[in-house]
């Protein structure tokens, strides 16, 4: 069938699905990347639980969002924006379940918050991704996004394994 529907999340039920797929990118991350302690970094498995129910707060409306993909009516990705001030929004957790993956799913979440971000009156996107992910950074270069500065500090262990985009809404 392959009926593919974006939705902004709202409900708990949801949310629910927000977070199991984030587990789930965190598992992904750690079998993928060549350095795991970076994930337990970004995603410390002790408070990793309480993160993912801080997820609706973090991205809360009107400053951001949390976009849901399904295809055929189940669940399968996920992809969430919110302000870092000024008129700068930084996309997040961008995940689309393997089973999932070529049918043009991630670009569809990245353009759906790329347009609520414009919506919200952003002017910039930024996001930061691994080195690992070739598949991440091949997606946002044809969605436009270009190499930029680092914009946070993950300090000089983990710096050369991390790259940085933006990109004009």
């Amino acid at each position: 069938m392959n009926d593919i529907a974006l939705r902004q999340v709202s409900s708990l039920t949801e949310q629910a699905a927000v977070r199991h797929l984030c587990r789930n990118y965190r598992d992904f991350l750690i079998q993928r990347v060549a350095k795991p302690e970076i994930i337990e970094t970004y995603y410390a498995s002790a408070a990793f639980e309480a993160f993912l129910f801080s997820l609706p707060r973090l991205h809360a409306r009107p400053q951001g969002t949390i976009f849901l993909a399904y295809l055929d009516h189940r669940p399968v990705g996920c992809c969430m924006t919110h302000g870092v001030g000024g008129k700068t929004c930084e996309i997040k957790r961008l995940y689309v379940q393997p089973h999932a993956r070529g049918r043009g799913i991630a670009a569809a979440l990245v353009r759906a918050a790329l347009a609520r971000a414009r919506a919200d009156g952003y002017r910039r996107a930024i996001l930061d991704t691994l080195v690992w992910l070739t598949e991440a950074i091949e997606l946002y270069g044809k969605l436009g996004f270009v190499p930029c500065e680092p914009f946070n500090d993950m300090g000089a262990d983990y710096a050369p394994f991390i790259r940085y985009f933006e990109r004009p809404l």
